[in-house]
């Protein structure tokens, strides 16, 4: 990860705001080989200080393609834990595409799908849980399936799963003590609360296996006919069910 990754990070298609992210060491320095704050130049030169938002224009060989906002991170704190620069340029297939052009002949490698949660996985920015519930946040497709990924993109499976582990090695290890040194070995109550510490781990776990059940309900959906007569309110149990006219009623 010595090289630096760039790419448009929104949707392509007219709109107010498109952006065009680069995250690796060489990030600052390319953009700021194409940014000036005035339409004529001279191109910026200072430093560009971290999380501040700079207003200017985006030239190339002295010509200006765009009006943009120029946003420096610094890693490590960034989406990657690396140097990242989002430029905000106006949406438009042409002027994003231009753009990225020239950050590409100026060193940036183009990104690979997914590259910049890669990245930031590979840096311990975040752990699979979270690189998993950015891409369910993506596809949400209803509120409840929104909900449950923005709470695992907090961390808490990942907390979850740490203590269950803690608490299995706790085991572990009074196990280990009772084998090496038998004539310490613990005492028939201190059996018990070891196999009650499993059983209550195993409970956990039965739990996730409920929860992820549930969870692909929710990320996928479930799919599923309405049939019957004609005219005995299929449509409007479908309009009710989904609270809203979505199926005419004729």
């Amino acid at each position: 990860m010595n090289d630096t990754i760039a790419a448009i990070a929104t949707p392509f298609g007219s709109g107010g705001i498109g952006v065009i992210r680069m995250s690796g060491p060489d990030a600052l320095a390319i953009a700021a080989q194409f940014f000036s704050r005035t339409r004529t130049g001279p191109l910026f030169t200072g430093n560009l200080k971290t999380h501040q938002v700079y207003h200017g224009y985006f030239l190339d060989s002295g010509e200006v393609i765009d009006e943009v906002l120029l946003i420096p991170m610094r890693g490590p704190k960034s989406y990657t834990a690396e140097d990242v620069v989002e430029i905000q340029a106006h949406s438009g297939t042409v002027v994003l595409k231009q753009i990225l052009e020239c950050l590409l002949s100026a060193g940036a490698r183009l990104a690979d799908p997914g590259e910049f949660t890669r990245r930031a996985f590979l840096n311990q920015r975040i752990d699979l849980t979270q690189a998993e519930a950015v891409a369910d946040i993506i596809n949400a497709r209803s509120t409840a399936a929104l909900k449950f990924a923005a709470a695992q993109n907090t961390g808490v499976l990942k907390q979850q799963i740490q203590e269950m582990r803690n608490q299995l090695i706790q085991v572990l290890s009074q196990v280990e003590v009772s084998i090496d040194f038998p004539d310490d070995a613990p005492q028939e109550t201190d059996t018990s609360q070891r196999t009650a510490d499993i059983d209550s781990v195993m409970d956990r776990c039965r739990e996730f296996i409920r929860q992820y059940e549930e969870a692909c309900f929710l990320k996928q959906g479930i799919c599923l006919a309405i049939c019957g007569k004609p005219n005995v309110g299929k449509s409007s149990l479908m309009n009710r069910l989904l609270s809203r006219e979505k199926s005419i009623v004729t």
